[in-house]
C-alpha cells in the first residue's frame, strides 16, 4: 500500500436513504458540486481499534469519525457522520465484479449524541479482534469504500 498523504484532500463519504429503513454508503463527487473536500487522519485509538477522522476545511462542520476493527473475516466500522439516525448502513460497490472487495464490511452509523467509542466496543465485544496492523487495515478499508461505493446522485 502506498504511504498515506495526510495533506491531500478527498471526496466525502455520505449516507443516502434507499428507503425508510435502508441506507447506503456513497461518495459525494465534491468537485462536481463545488463542495469542500475532506482531509483524513488515521491513528490507533486502542489495541485493535483505529480512529479515522475526516475534516472539512470549513471549521463550522463537525468532523466525521469512524472506528475500525478487524475480527476474523469481518471489518467492523462504527461511525458518526452528522446524521440523526442509528443503525446499519449498506456498503456496496458500483461494479458487481468488485462485490468481494466490500463484502466483509459491517458498517453502523450512530447519532453524534451517542458515545462512539462505547458503541464500537459493544459491537466488538466477545469477538477475536486482530491487533496487528490495525491502522493500515483501517486505511485500506476506508479507501476501498471511498473508491468503490456508488456515487451520490
Amino acid at each position: 500500500m502506498e504511504p498515506f498523504d495526510q495533506s491531500s484532500e478527498y471526496p466525502p463519504l455520505v449516507i443516502s436513504e434507499r428507503s425508510e429503513r435502508e441506507r447506503e454508503l456513497q461518495y459525494f463527487n465534491a468537485r462536481e458540486w463545488c463542495r469542500p473536500l475532506e482531509t483524513l487522519s488515521f491513528e490507533l485509538e486502542a489495541s485493535g481499534v483505529a480512529l479515522i477522522t475526516a475534516k472539512f476545511a470549513d471549521p463550522i462542520r463537525a468532523p466525521k469519525k469512524f472506528l475500525y476493527s478487524s475480527a476474523g473475516d469481518r471489518q467492523i466500522i462504527t461511525a458518526t457522520m452528522g446524521y440523526i439516525f442509528n443503525g446499519p448502513v449498506r456498503v456496496e460497490t458500483w461494479k458487481p465484479s468488485l462485490r468481494w472487495l466490500l463484502s466483509t464490511i459491517d458498517f453502523e452509523h450512530i447519532n453524534s449524541s451517542l458515545p462512539l467509542q462505547q458503541r464500537h466496543f459493544e459491537r466488538i465485544e466477545g469477538k477475536e479482534i486482530e491487533d496487528n496492523e490495525t491502522v493500515p487495515l483501517a486505511q485500506r478499508a476506508y479507501f476501498d469504500m471511498l473508491w468503490n461505493v456508488n456515487k451520490y446522485a
